[in-house]
């Protein structure tokens, strides 16, 4: 009993998981579907994600999962075979059942608890048949239980569902397909023995035949506890030209759990029986008063004794009440895949996050010992021979290991960019506007922890773009502009990090009317207003507090969002900056590290100090002599500067920037000697659009280093960003 619901649980689990995989790829292809209802190729997708859903929610008893499922697939087949014309409606209504369906597996425990009556009933309600005979799900259980069991199948059978009949009808009439097969699958028994999962199993047998049907037979049980204790089977309907001796080896089970009949039997029901197609809902309709145990309605007539194939047996018996759940009755086809079996779930298996942050934890742990190794090498290299050539082997093995470590953690950009085109749909309906939404580098990768950093102040911008970036579509055109907005966001690599860029061709930050707002909330003043440069100015909406907005809304304009944005961003080491034009529109600019476990730093020393300067933020080094520092150091209205090619960089001291206790009598003095040296080394370090010269005392080498947070009790130090041990056990 105990191992059968540890069983339970883990089949659980892994639903679970497959589930949120298909969640993103429902609402993706819904809105494309919007856009594009004539893609075939999304609505397959789509329908194929709901039906994995339907199916896995019933095998593992989420009957409310499996209903609601059970009924946006019924509304995607009428839509693959034709039968209605997808509209807003529709996808307004799969969205709310999306919502939902993510809400019950969010918290699957108390998914039976959560109300699925409207989103149910709405999706129904669309549907171009009469009221579905399926009922809610408690309804549908408390029937189950009163109700006797049906004569069991002696062939495979069609339920009552259009999609499935027509899949059927299909197969009977234009394919080379010879047989249907019934195929019963133990959850406790056969599935442990295959090393897949459901979805798995099923996609696989694709590349072989189609499913035309698939179901949980519960054999009258209704709760967990009941299911577990009795052997549950999920019943799925295989037509292939395949005959029973090769399915039974395809399919891996016994060949008395199959039930087989030719598909030449269906040829002559479909063919004299043209009547089988939708029954108009405006004509009378003929009331079927026999219980649904004994003539389930609309189940088409299945010829009394079919034909067995060579080497057929008896059909299984499938007894029990499936029939009457909604997440296991009326089952559509599932779509036709690739004539190729696909290798992408045989080359990849399941890891927990946990697992790969030890991973990750261990790696820089390696990073860590390897450095300290040739720190003592140093001293002893001579003396041992070959030690160079271990070293060498040491390094390489090592760097190779913590590449491909960091690489498990990296994801693509997609994840955060697919979010927006179902918020970006909610807020122009909201607002009244017209949006059209742009992405570009979805295949750009990060690491998770930054990816899931991202989130919030991504949506923040988007959020704020929408509101007030984007006019509305009569203001839009008396400006000469196209009445749709155009909203980009985007992703590219450049020198080592992740540009994440999001533009408008909106209204644009008028420089001037933030400058006077922030003077009237005394963030300014008049006169340092007057001075300010428009990029200063444009600069002051990350200034927390301040907003633009006249009006309230629950969009945006409460003063908060884009100083919480810059500095979320800047927690992962990145940097923000943002341009913008009057009527010509708003780009904002994320600079990001791919990671932030282990980074190349540059390493430098100041008074004793070790300190590294991240490889991705430096530009160059400069060394001058004695001689060079009249020409090249110069004073501008009280600013140190650096002449170099040309340009005046801003120059100061690491220590005095660290505030260091000096012997100087000004704090822009710049030392004629660097400590013992008569060569200043200088460090030129980019930082968003700027650039800075830092005076250091050495410059001791490039090095992996592995980057800790800053302890709680130095978090309100701000000029670092992480702690690191290097070789010899300096920090």
């Amino acid at each position: 009993m105990e191992e059968k619901m540890a069983n339970q649980e883990d089949f659980t689990t892994i639903f679970i998981e497959e589930a949120h995989e298909h969640l993103p790829t429902i609402e993706s292809s819904l809105l494309k579907l919007e856009k594009n209802p004539q893609d075939r190729e999304q609505l397959d997708l789509l329908f194929r994600s709901v039906h994995t859903i339907k199916g896995g929610a019933g095998f593992v008893g989420l009957n409310k999962v499996g209903s609601l499922a059970h009924s946006m697939e019924n509304l995607l087949g009428q839509v693959r075979a034709s039968e209605i014309v997808l509209e807003r409606d529709h996808i307004d209504a799969l969205l709310a059942g999306y919502d939902r369906l993510a809400q019950m597996l969010d918290d699957p425990s108390d998914s039976e608890e959560i109300d699925i009556t409207e989103e149910y009933q709405r999706l129904e309600s669309l549907r171009s048949l009469p009221p579905s005979t399926i009922q809610p799900v408690d309804k549908a259980a408390e029937q189950a239980e009163t109700s006797s069991a049906p004569t069991a199948p002696s062939a495979p059978q069609v339920t009552d569902n259009t999609t499935a009949q027509n899949v059927v009808k299909k197969i009977a009439a234009d394919s080379d397909t010879s047989y249907l097969y019934e195929v019963h699958l133990f959850l406790n028994n056969d599935l442990p023995k295959i090393d897949k999962s459901l979805s798995q199993y099923i996609e696989a047998l694709e590349t072989d035949g189609t499913i035309v049907d698939s179901y949980l037979d519960v054999e009258n049980r209704v709760s967990l506890e009941d299911r577990v204790k009795g052997e549950l089977s999920f019943v799925f309907l295989f037509a292939t030209d395949m005959a029973l001796d090769s399915v039974t080896a395809v399919l891996g089970v016994p060949q008395s759990q199959i039930a087989s009949s030719s598909i030449d039997s269906f040829k002559p029901k479909y063919e004299e029986k043209p009547e089988t197609r939708l029954v108009n809902p405006d004509e009378p309709s003929q009331v079927i008063t026999e219980p649904l145990d004994t003539v389930p309605i609309g189940e088409p007539e299945i010829p009394p004794n079919p034909p067995l194939p060579k080497g057929g047996t008896p059909p299984f018996r499938k007894g029990g009440q499936g029939e009457f759940l909604p997440s296991v009755s009326e089952n559509p086809a599932f779509p036709k895949q690739s004539q190729h079996p696909s290798t992408e779930t045989e080359d990849s298996i399941r890891v927990h996050v946990k697992r790969l942050n030890k991973l990750v934890d261990l790696a820089g742990e390696l990073v860590l010992a390897r450095n300290q190794i040739f720190r003592v090498s140093e001293t002893f290299s001579s003396q041992l021979t070959g030690l160079k050539g271990i070293l060498h082997n040491l390094n390489r093995i090592t760097t190779e290991i913590q590449e491909e470590i960091m690489n498990t953690r990296m994801q693509p950009v997609g994840i955060i960019f697919s979010k927006f085109p179902r918020l970006i749909r909610q807020l122009a309906a909201d607002l009244g506007k017209n949006i059209e939404l742009v992405t570009e580098g979805n295949d750009v990768e990060l690491d998770k922890t930054i990816i899931e950093s991202l989130s919030d102040p991504m949506t923040h911008i988007i959020r704020n773009i929408a509101d007030h970036g984007i006019e509305p579509p009569e203001e839009r055109q008396q400006k000469g502009k196209l009445p749709t907005g155009l909203l980009l966001q985007k992703a590219f690599h450049k020198s080592g990090q992740v540009i994440i860029q999001v533009s408008d061709d909106g209204r644009g930050i008028d420089p001037d009317g933030i400058a006077r707002k922030a003077v009237e909330k005394g963030f300014i003043t008049q006169e340092a207003m007057l001075k300010m440069t428009h990029k200063e100015k444009i600069n002051l909406i990350f200034t927390p507090g301040l907003s633009t907005a006249k009006n309230v809304s629950s969009v945006s304009g409460r003063g908060v969002g884009m100083d919480v944005v810059k500095s979320n961003v800047e927690q992962i080491g990145g940097t923000i900056d943002v341009t913008s034009f009057v009527d010509k529109g708003t780009t904002l600019t994320m600079t990001l590290p791919l990671t932030m476990a282990i980074i190349s730093g540059l390493i430098v020393q100041t008074r004793n100090c070790w300190f590294a300067f991240p490889q991705v933020n430096m530009e160059e080094m400069v060394m001058l002599h004695a001689e060079e520092h009249a020409t090249k150091i110069g004073q501008i209205q009280g600013q140190t500067v650096l002449r170099l090619r040309g340009k005046l960089l801003p120059l100061m001291s690491l220590e005095k920037g660290l505030n260091f206790p000096s012997d100087s009598s000004g704090p822009d003095e710049i030392p004629e000697k660097n400590n013992t040296h008569d060569t200043m080394h200088i460090l030129i370090v980019k930082s968003e659009t700027h650039r800075v010269a830092i005076i250091v005392d050495k410059i001791l080498g490039n090095e992996e280093i592995v980057v800790k947070p800053i302890p709680e009790y130095l978090k309100h130090i701000k000029s670092f960003s992480g702690t690191t041990i290097l070789g010899d056990g300096a920090i």
